[in-house]
């Protein structure tokens, strides 16, 4: 075709962020080759004092390249929680009401959801689009980005570097068959509309929104990778990294949920809503394999052995560990040499900085999974055994600009109630029904490029 079939939409959830953190991921949309064909959406809180003035300087310095470039403002309502979902959901609730107005078939708007400070390649929209073009349909289908966190790896603790290496390697090359959406991830706006937007009372959204297409697609593989990464900043110390560790955990609520579904919805769909839920969070991430060696009946087989079965077992471990340890800095080399070396926005890692993280790969890759999984989540899960409830907290990110970017404490409710299962059991429910807590003292603003026209 000579011209895109998509209308793009990108919302962008953002409280008291930075200008400079905002200006950053507005630019590069600005430089997509699909720029003049996406509306941009900046989505604010009402009780941020700042959004007003940030959005007329985005708008001014980078709004002449978008279709349009728009303000929502998103005021708590009751069995809300502060946080991105109910942001976003209030962003597309008016995405909905400003396309359908013109128009525009919501199947027809692809709608990308992304944190404040994520940057993207200039060829991301395109790639979005191919990916959509090769499935034989693709309205009802989630588009992930593989995570990538290397923004400002350079000025993490060398600990949390470490870890988040095998975080973005496993994202990146091992789960290429499917994984559950991350933080920033795509879909067209009718399938939005149809599973009822993102869940306002709900912390863990990119999991939980995996969850409800899932149910709505009756436990397909909903999610399709789009292979153009965004790069985001890391959270840089090791106790904002701790405490990051441990809301992300805290998405084992997402297995009380698939629980209180059974009688819902089909079992096959179900089993699969749970393997996703709890699969890995409740199984080896809780007890690693490897504490069978803690038990005194497991070294005393292993000393039973004969000595040359021994040695075997012992050369096979050090040479698959050798194996993992050249793995991932091959694929290191290539990430940097090659994927992203046309990314100038990466903090360059120095010589001696790869060769630290080189020689204390191995102990500190398990130290970190100890500390950021297994730790993190027992700590979530003897949080549930007595609570219901979470504070949500954004920790901090060093973003590498000079920035002193210490965040604001936000304080949520995480409610596992009837409440949130009697909603979200009518996955294709209609707008009216859920629309009105999001209408509640909301100011909505757009602007048009002189150039763009307002409609297809």
């Amino acid at each position: 075709a000579d011209r895109p079939r998509l209308l793009h939409a990108i919302i962008v959830c953002a409280y008291k962020e930075p200008y400079d953190v905002l200006a950053t991921t507005v630019k590069s949309l600005r430089s997509n080759t699909l720029a003049a064909n996406t509306i941009l959406i900046l989505a604010t809180e009402a009780r941020d004092d700042t959004a007003d003035e940030t959005f007329v300087r985005l708008r001014d310095a980078f709004g002449d390249r978008f279709r349009a470039f728009m303000q929502t403002k998103h005021t708590l309502a009751p069995g809300e929680v502060v946080g991105k979902s109910s942001n976003e959901r209030c962003a597309a609730i008016e995405l909905f009401k400003y396309t359908t107005a013109l128009g525009i078939d919501p199947y027809t708007v692809m709608v990308t959801t992304c944190d404040a400070d994520s940057h993207f390649d200039r060829v991301f929209l395109e790639q979005l689009e191919a990916e959509y073009c090769r499935l034989p349909d693709g309205r009802h289908t989630l588009f992930d980005s593989p995570i990538n966190t290397y923004r400002n790896l350079a000025d993490c603790n060398l600990l949390v570097s470490i870890f988040e290496i095998e975080r973005t390697q496993y994202c990146t090359f091992s789960a290429i068959t499917f994984q559950p959406t991350q933080s920033n991830y795509s879909l067209t706006l009718g399938f939005l509309h149809a599973i009822d937007y993102w869940t306002p009372d709900n912390t863990s959204e990119d999991l939980h929104t995996t969850l409800k297409a899932t149910a709505f697609t009756n436990g397909s593989n909903v999610v399709v990778p789009v292979w153009s990464l965004i790069l985001n900043d890391s959270v840089a110390g090791f106790s904002d990294r701790w405490t990051q560790a441990k809301r992300h955990m805290w998405g084992i609520e997402e297995a009380a949920w698939v629980l209180s579904l059974f009688s819902l919805i089909r079992f096959k769909t179900w089993s699969r809503m749970l393997q996703l839920s709890a699969s890995q969070m409740l199984t080896t991430t809780v007890v690693p394999p490897w504490l069978i060696l803690l038990f005194p009946q497991a070294r005393e087989l292993l000393w039973a052995l004969p000595s040359r079965l021994l040695w075997w077992l012992a050369a096979t471990a050090v040479a698959g560990y050798l194996y993992t340890w050249l793995k991932v800095f091959v694929r290191e080399a290539v990430l940097h040499s090659y994927i992203l070396a046309h990314r100038k926005v990466m903090l360059p890692l120095s010589t001696v900085r790869w060769a630290t993280l080189a020689l204390i790969y191995l102990p500190a890759s398990l130290l970190g999974h100890i500390i950021f999984n297994t730790a993190a989540t027992w700590a979530m899960l003897f949080h549930a055994v007595n609570h219901v409830h979470y504070g949500y907290v954004t920790a901090p990110k060093d973003l590498g600009m000079a920035l002193d970017s210490a965040k604001s404490v936000l304080s949520a409710v995480l409610g596992l109630g009837s409440a949130r299962s009697a909603r979200d059991s009518s996955l294709g429910s209609s707008l009216q029904s859920t629309s009105s807590a999001c209408n509640h003292g909301r100011k909505f603003v757009f602007s048009v490029p002189e150039d763009q026209p307002a409609a297809m």
